[in-house]
């Protein structure tokens, strides 16, 4: 047992250690400790609805259909809400995190707040489903499922949810990045000493705001005129990732019903 902690200890945990302390992964991490209550959240509510199939009773059946049932699309959105577009509150904090990082190690006026909206719009803008037609670029259109780009699934906008999670997650690093290059090479409106901070910080964002937005749409047009997207290139490596996790999730969450019943 001892050689079995060594082996991990040398080969695991030391190299486990220096990873912890990169700057990406401490914003990582960081977004899902405070997606925890979300989580829970979410789940709580969640958990109303499949207590009958938990429980495949009769009797179980017919109260639900009764009682919970009737008031599903309510409480259900506390789930959709929260889980449905977990990626979009990923983001949020990876940006703010990431540029608070950069801001107190490196000494970099850059603001936190500035970084997390400049780490949505990276990841909105490649969100919605876009294809070539008749040598045009134009929005994915499917009755039912797909409108003007925005696939729509049967708790959220798909890729909000946690498919999204690991574009999420690149789209803000490269966004507190771009944000962080600007600053830093001094491509930022500088405002006379009069202007009130807040009014400052936001014209020190803008010129960073168009190099984010020019980056994210000159790749993800590229990868559009190759036949895909970014959100799908990314996809591809890590959705057996996402797969995995979900699977998890839902037996867990169903063993979490059974546990606490009985």
């Amino acid at each position: 047992m001892n050689k079995v902690f060594e082996f991990l200890e040398k080969y695991l945990m030391g190299p486990m250690s220096i990873v912890s302390t990169w700057r990406p992964v401490r914003a990582i991490v960081a977004a899902g400790m405070a997606s925890i209550p979300l989580t829970i959240v979410g789940s709580a509510f969640l958990v109303l609805s499949v207590i009958p199939q938990a429980f495949p009773l009769d009797f179980i059946a017919d109260l639900w259909a009764a009682t919970f049932d009737k008031f599903a699309d309510l409480y259900l959105l506390a789930y959709k809400c929260t889980m449905g577009i977990l990626s979009l509150y990923f983001a949020i904090v990876i940006g703010y995190e990431y540029t608070k990082i950069y801001a107190e190690e490196d000494g970099l006026e850059i603001d936190p707040m500035n970084g997390a909206l400049l780490s949505v719009v990276a990841f909105f803008l490649t969100i919605p489903e876009l294809k070539v037609t008749d040598g045009a670029i134009k929005a994915l259109q499917v009755k039912d499922a797909t409108i003007n780009g925005w696939t729509v699934g049967g708790d959220s906008l798909t890729r909000l949810s946690t498919s999204g999670m690991f574009t999420a997650i690149l789209m803000s690093i490269l966004a507190v990045q771009l944000y962080r290059m600007c600053v830093a090479r001094k491509w930022v409106i500088k405002m006379p000493e009069a202007v009130p901070e807040g009014v400052s910080r936001s014209f020190t964002a803008l010129i960073p705001a168009f190099v984010v937005a020019f980056v994210v749409l000159l790749i993800n047009g590229v990868f559009i005129l190759l036949g895909t997207d970014i959100y799908k290139v990314i996809a591809i490596p890590f959705g057996f990732v996402t797969n995995i996790a979900m699977d998890v999730y839902y037996k867990s969450r169903q063993n979490f019903v059974c546990y606490n019943l009985f």
